[in-house]
């Protein structure tokens, strides 16, 4: 029993990884393509260029979506990284350690 439940938290381990590594190249391909809109607006194929709009013409209410889900998907980020620093302790068994209880 104890090995079924080691390769399924080996499994889960894996799978956080690969969740981790492709959230952080989304994040940093939304960043690279935030500086080439505001930058480099004429360079960018023509369907990225409205974007543009976004960031020059602060209103609020256009504003307020992309901000919050921007937000949102760096505390998203942020949570995988908490989970993902507690899964060794979880394969070591050791559920109560102040890395666990801490994150």
């Amino acid at each position: 029993m104890k090995f079924i439940i080691m390769k399924s938290i080996n499994i889960l381990k894996i799978l956080i990884n690969i969740l981790f590594v492709l959230l952080n190249v989304i994040l940093v391909l939304g960043f690279l393509l935030f500086i080439a809109v505001l930058f480099f607006n004429e360079n960018v194929p023509f369907f990225l260029q409205g974007y543009k709009m976004l960031i020059t013409s602060f209103d609020w209410n256009l504003s307020l979506v992309p901000i919050s889900t921007v937000v949102n998907f760096v505390l998203f980020t942020l949570a995988i990284y908490y989970l993902k620093k507690c899964i060794q302790p979880f394969i070591e068994s050791d559920f109560y350690s102040t890395l666990v209880i801490s994150n």
